[in-house]
């Protein structure tokens, strides 16, 4: 893989000999969806008060570019999560950007399917694929389970993102002497979607697993943020993500890489048209 460091950005290889579309666009469609319980529901969000504890823990972070490369997968793993999971890792690597506040871009290249790219800019979404003739812009205001944060790809957690989650307390949990904080995060006005259940590190400030339940409170995943790196004065963010299933196997594993922060960003690149 090349990266432009003038155009910023990444290439997105699917495995060796694979022409066909599908994982392509089925990984640029998962990103949009992931975690939502995809019904349409015309409701108002109001941001609803947040635990002070989860507060307290929220990242300053301006901004941050990162590499997100898939070191491996068990496709059998992964389809038992779901069955798009396992074609979603179909594809290698892709270029993270974020810049504060609220504005999250994923972008690439296949070699047959030419660019894609992904952009959150507040409530809004957009996402083109040119070469599939694929190309769309979405206001989620009303429908915050199709949103995304710097959450599910790094483990922070932005002021942003509690505009559209609502943090309960759960309870302390000692892992190895090391006391993390437990909370719940559900989507807000939507009580009978998806939710995760976040342990979270208060010396480091990071999220150091992230498990996804479904609507009924069933686990479907768990995602393990290992490795954090000191990036920056009390900034730390982990290098490794582990995707394991309901059962503990080990789905996939992604390790970030080239991680640069609070370096000035142009806004043209969270632009989501007209």
């Amino acid at each position: 893989m090349h990266i432009s460091a003038g155009s910023r950005r990444a290439t997105l290889q699917s495995r060796k000999g694979d022409v066909s579309p599908w994982p392509f666009l089925c990984f640029i469609l998962f990103l949009c969806f992931v975690g939502s319980s995809l019904r349409a529901q015309h409701i108002i969000t109001r941001k609803a008060p947040n635990d002070p504890d989860l507060v307290s823990q929220l990242t300053d972070l301006k901004s941050l570019e990162a590499i997100l490369h898939i070191t491996s997968s068990n496709s059998e793993v992964l389809a038992h999560i779901g069955p798009d999971f396992a074609r979603n890792y179909a594809i290698h690597k892709l270029l993270l950007l974020y810049k504060a506040p609220d504005k999250l871009r994923l972008d690439g290249q296949s070699t047959a399917f030419g660019d894609a790219v992904l952009i959150y800019n507040g409530p809004y979404r957009f996402y083109a694929v040119p070469k599939l003739h694929l190309r769309k812009k979405e206001d989620l205001t009303d429908h915050p389970v199709q949103r995304q944060s710097l959450l599910e790809y790094v483990g922070l957690i932005t002021s942003e993102t509690l505009d559209f989650m609502q943090a309960h307390f759960v309870q302390t949990d000692d892992k190895q002497g090391h006391q993390l904080l437990v909370f719940e995060l559900h989507y807000i006005h939507h009580p009978n979607s998806t939710f995760y259940r976040i342990w979270l590190d208060p010396e480091k400030h990071f999220v150091v697993k992230r498990e996804w339940y479904s609507a009924d409170g069933k686990l479907k995943a768990a995602f393990c943020y290992l490795m954090p790196r000191q990036v920056a004065p009390s900034l730390w963010i982990p290098t490794h993500i582990q995707v394991r299933d309901a059962e503990g196997n080990i789905a996939a594993d992604t390790e970030l890489e080239k991680i640069r922060v609070d370096e000035p960003l142009s806004d043209e690149l969270f632009a989501t048209g007209n």
